[in-house]
C-alpha cells in the first residue's frame, strides 16, 4: 500500500485540522501535497500516480473531495482509481460525515503511518453522482446535488452564516431553522427560498415531477448531513431523488417526517421521491454539487446520471 495525502490548507478556515494533521505525520510516512490551488490538481496527481499512490487520503471539504474526484474520472492519469480516505477537514463535510475517517488529526496520521490498521478498517463502495451536461460543458462527479430551495439555502448560508463564523453541522442546522422558521411566519428570508420554483423531473424516462416544486435533490449517499433520510419508498436505483412541491401547507408539520420518516412515511401530496439510473431536470434554477455551483444548459434538460465506483475507507 503506497499512501498519498493531500491537504487544502483553505479548508475550514481556523480550525487548522489539516495543518495540525500535516505536523503529526512522521516525515515520510506518505506521499504529501499541499493543494494551494486548484490549477495545481492535474500535476498533483500525475505526481501521485507516478509514485505508486494507490491510496489517497484527502483532508479538506467537500468542494475539494468533489473536484479531485472529478479529476481523477475525466482526465485520468492513475491506471486504476485510488482507493479514497476523506477526512472532514473543511467548512462543509458532508461526503466524508458518511464515507470517511472521522477521528482526530494525530490519531489520523497514526493511521496513515500504519499500513495495517488501515487495511483493517471497512469500506464501501460508491458510484459518483454524475453531472453530464451543465452549462460550461465540464462534467462534474460528486455525491449529493440539489435545486430551487436547495440552491437558494446554501447560497444564503455561505453568504450569510458562514460568515457569521459559523461552521460544519452548526451552520447547516442553523439555516436550517432560519429558513423553517421563515416559511412559518412568511416573511423575511422565506420570500427569497421558500417560493415556486420551475422543476420538471424524469427519472429513467418517465416524467415524476412538474410543473411547479419547492426543491430538488439527488444522491448516491444512503444519508446526509446529521443523518437525515429525505427520501423514501425503497431502494431499487443507485440514485435516489427527491422533489418537494410548493406550496407545501402547515410546512412544520412535514420537517420530521421529510428528513426522518421511514420508506413508508405520509408526505404532503405531490411530493415524489424514487430511485433511477439517469435522470433529466429542467427548470432555471442554479444547481449546487457538494457545496460548488453551477448553471445547467440553456436548450436541454440537465442529465444527471452515475460515474464509477470509488472505494472509499471508513472509520
Amino acid at each position: 500500500m503506497t499512501i498519498g495525502l493531500i491537504i487544502n490548507p483553505r479548508s475550514g478556515g481556523k480550525a487548522g485540522k489539516g495543518e495540525r494533521l500535516r505536523r503529526a505525520l512522521r516525515k515520510g510516512a506518505v506521499e504529501l501535497a499541499i493543494l494551494e490551488c486548484f490549477a495545481e490538481l492535474p500535476a498533483l496527481l500525475a505526481r501521485m500516480a507516478s509514485r505508486g499512490v494507490d491510496t489517497l487520503a484527502i483532508s479538506s471539504g467537500d468542494g475539494t473531495i468533489h473536484a479531485i474526484q472529478t479529476e481523477l474520472v475525466e482526465r485520468p492519469s492513475f491506471e486504476q482509481l485510488p482507493k479514497l480516505i476523506l477526512l472532514p477537514h473543511g467548512t462543509a463535510n458532508l461526503s466524508a460525515s458518511q464515507l470517511g475517517v472521522n477521528r482526530a488529526p494525530e490519531e489520523i496520521a497514526r493511521l496513515l503511518d500504519n499500513p495495517s490498521a488501515l487495511k483493517a478498517l471497512p469500506r464501501v463502495v460508491k458510484p459518483t453522482l454524475r453531472i453530464a451536461n451543465p452549462a460550461d460543458g465540464r462534467p462534474r462527479h460528486g455525491l449529493f446535488m440539489g435545486t430551487g430551495a436547495l440552491y437558494t439555502a446554501t447560497a444564503y448560508c455561505q453568504d450569510v452564516i458562514l460568515r457569521a463564523g459559523l461552521k460544519g453541522n452548526t451552520a447547516i442546522v442553523a439555516t436550517f431553522l432560519r429558513c423553517v422558521f421563515a416559511g412559518m411566519v412568511g416573511r423575511g428570508v422565506s420570500s427569497s427560498i421558500a417560493r415556486k420554483y420551475e422543476l420538471r423531473v424524469s427519472a429513467d424516462g418517465t416524467e415524476r415531477f412538474s410543473p411547479d416544486g419547492l426543491l430538488f435533490l439527488a444522491t448516491t449517499l444512503d444519508s446526509l448531513m446529521l443523518g437525515a433520510r429525505p427520501f423514501w419508498g425503497g431502494r431499487t436505483g443507485p440514485i435516489r431523488a427527491t422533489a418537494l412541491p410548493y406550496p407545501i401547507r402547515h410546512i412544520w408539520r412535514w420537517v420530521l417526517p421529510a428528513l426522518y420518516g421511514s420508506e413508508t412515511r405520509r408526505m404532503p401530496r405531490g411530493a415524489a421521491s424514487f430511485c433511477a439510473r439517469f435522470l433529466e431536470v429542467s427548470g432555471p434554477t442554479p444547481y449546487v454539487i457538494d457545496g460548488e455551483f453551477f448553471e445547467p444548459p440553456r436548450d436541454a434538460p440537465l442529465r444527471i446520471d452515475t460515474g464509477p465506483e470509488f472505494v472509499y475507507v471508513r472509520g
